[in-house]
């Protein structure tokens, strides 16, 4: 706009300088709001943010992950699993640093804890592997 009205630039103290910062200033704090605001209120599902959501990184606790026994591959003895399903495990047991995996998973554990009650074990020892270029996909009563 400067340009083209034979200017090279805009002069300090100016009202387009004001008017430029101004602008500049809104829509930085527009922005912002908005990404907050998108962040906090539900959305179609009803999940949302904690309005501190922010503020994680300085509280948050580290994140303690369990596994499994790797000596014991099966969860339960006394179950029969099929063929392939002990083979998949033994597979992934049996090649740990393999550059083929892209995903390899041993004893994978995520138990719930709830107030006054027993903890809800959602997933037990749950072994899985999948290799490069290859599509996996888990199936289950969900």
């Amino acid at each position: 706009l400067v340009l083209a009205y034979g200017g090279s630039s805009i002069e300090p103290g100016s009202e387009l300088q004001t008017a430029l910062l101004i602008l500049f200033v809104t829509g930085t704090l527009e922005l912002v709001a908005g990404m907050y605001l998108h962040a906090v209120l539900p959305d179609k599902d009803g999940m949302r943010a904690s309005p501190l959501f922010f503020t994680r990184w300085c509280y948050r606790p580290k994140a303690a992950v369990t596994t499994a026994d790797a000596s014991v591959p099966f969860l339960n003895p006394n179950t029969e699993e099929d063929v392939d399903v002990v083979a998949e495990r033994q597979r992934v047991f049996n090649t740990r640093n393999d550059a083929r995996n892209g995903i390899s998973i041993r004893g994978l554990v995520k138990t719930f804890k709830r107030a006054g009650h027993a903890p809800k074990h959602a997933v037990r020892g749950v072994t899985f592997g999948a290799e490069y270029g290859s599509c996996t996909g888990l199936l289950g009563p969900n």
